[in-house]
């Protein structure tokens, strides 16, 4: 393996307003490496990546590129240099072909004005054939499974002259079958000399692929070590040396016998499957977590499971059912399912509340915005302004703001998709006090995410979501790397 790191950050710096983001993080990757990134959300992984991908420009700090300096104004940039990025989030057209994805922003590169179906076609076949991705270019997308949608995204990045691959969670929400297609495929690209930066918060994924790992922690990197010299346990470790300290909570401890607030039971036994009782906060990680609490709220049919509230079971149809029984909702991308952006603070607050506060034609302002004072006080939430727009603030801000709408509708039930995502380490630290509060006050929480360390840190209990439906429950009276462990799925001795 060449000695010269193809891709080098020196003392990379970002900030955001008063919140530093990164803060002198330096970053090597070899030509043929798969360097897996690890570190809770929050830590400055996704920011690190759109540098190198050329979204965001450093503050400080140099990019280096076969050890000369680069810097990119935009994506378009570092593509042409040979950096390309596969979001976690898929950008693809359902109704369009294989083909018609891959060269979705390229029709014209080589073609004539008019786009050339059969040029098009024998590009992406051979495309495919070169980096060994089992993929009919004529299929529409709207037909694949979801493991083949990531080989697309994979494809429709090496489309270019791509050098460099950056691969964000790429085994989220896939089957265990569809995890081993994408092993295989990261292989080959390895093996034919691509540079490839992994970030995970798996360690299945980082055993099985990875030849290089790098933790990332408060805008740092922690740690760098060779993965065949290391062990589970060990970066199982390290992971965890952040969860000590005042900023986690202790976990509740409850009585066995305390009835839950919610439960969703196997539908052809009835058996409990998970349950939330008052108090405790519940973790639920795996593909279809999030699609799991959407359909709790009433935004999908619940498929397998029966929901029982407080003991009586109930089919809820829509989310204004799911309030009136007393949940709510926090999503996982809150700037386009859970705010209105253009709204001010105060009316993102108030706007599962404005049946109430209304009469007639009339809403009645001063009972609102008594409300809203109350619950910005409670949050810790500091704004000047609760008329400004909610998009001014910053993403912890947003949350809290989610949070006060929740609390305004005076439920017991509090679903949490992705919470931290997009939050620095101290505005998820407020965030998970904020919560941990609110459980002790009788309340129940069920928290979706792939961030193990924080539902070891956080949680009371957690299950794993897989192809054959719920886990059994793994409990963290065991104690928080006996938890990491076993979401991990790695059972190391302690």
């Amino acid at each position: 393996m060449n000695s010269l790191p193809i891709l080098k950050a020196r003392n990379v710096h970002k900030q955001f307003a008063d919140s530093s983001v990164l803060r002198g993080v330096h970053f090597e990757l070899q030509a043929g490496q798969v360097h897996a990134v690890l570190g809770s959300n929050g830590a400055g992984k996704s920011v690190l990546m759109r540098i190198f991908s050329g979204i965001l420009a450093p503050d400080h700090g140099q990019l280096l590129l076969d050890g000369k300096e680069h810097s990119f104004d935009d994506a378009g940039a570092a593509r042409r240099a040979g950096i390309a990025m596969v979001h976690q989030e898929l950008s693809l057209i359902p109704t369009m072909t294989v083909a018609e994805n891959i060269f979705l922003t390229r029709w014209n590169d080589g073609w004539t004005r008019f786009v050339d179906e059969a040029a098009m076609m024998r590009a992406a076949s051979a495309l495919l054939a070169r980096y060994h991705i089992e993929l009919d270019p004529w299929q529409t997308v709207g037909a694949l499974t979801r493991g083949q949608q990531q080989l697309l995204e994979i494809a429709k990045a090496l489309s270019g002259k791509v050098r460099v691959l950056i691969l964000d969670e790429p085994s989220a929400n896939l089957t265990a079958a569809e995890v081993g297609l994408l092993y295989r495929t990261v292989k080959r690209l390895a093996a034919q000399g691509m540079a490839i930066i992994y970030i995970t918060h798996r360690l299945r994924d980082v055993f099985e692929v990875c030849d290089q790992l790098s933790i990332l922690r408060d805008g740092r990197i922690a740690h760098t070590l060779p993965v065949a010299a290391t062990s589970a346990q060990a970066v199982l470790t390290l992971l965890t040396a952040q969860l000590s300290g005042a900023s986690w909570p202790a976990v509740n401890v409850l009585a066995d016998d305390a009835a839950p607030l919610l439960q969703l039971r196997q539908s052809d036994t009835q058996q409990a499957a998970l349950s939330v009782r008052a108090g405790e906060i519940v973790g639920l990680s795996g593909s279809g977590a999030s699609a799991m609490l959407e359909a709790i709220f009433g935004l999908q049919a619940l498929h397998g499971y029966t929901l029982a509230l407080s003991g009586k079971e109930l089919h809820v149809r829509h989310p204004s059912e799911a309030i009136a029984h007393g949940l709510h909702l926090l999503p996982g991308d809150r700037r386009r399912a859970g705010l209105v952006l253009d709204l001010s603070v105060s009316e993102n607050i108030l706007l599962s509340l404005f049946d109430r506060l209304s009469s007639a034609l009339l809403i009645d302002d001063a009972r609102g915005q008594q409300i809203v004072t109350g619950l910005l006080r409670r949050l810790g939430l500091k704004t000047e302004d609760p008329g400004q727009q909610v998009r001014l603030l910053s993403g912890g801000h947003q949350q809290k703001v989610l949070m006060a709408r929740a609390l305004s509708t005076e439920g017991r039930i509090l679903l949490l998709d992705e919470p931290g995502s997009g939050m620095d380490v101290q505005a998820q630290s407020v965030l998970w006090q904020i919560v941990r509060n609110y459980a002790a006050q009788g309340n129940a929480v069920l928290i979706a995410s792939s961030d193990y360390a924080m539902l070891a840190a956080l949680c009371d209990t957690c299950h794993l979501l897989a192809d054959d439906g719920i886990g059994p429950p793994l409990a963290a009276a065991t104690g928080q790397q006996a938890l990491l462990r076993a979401l991990h799925g790695t059972p190391c001795q302690p």
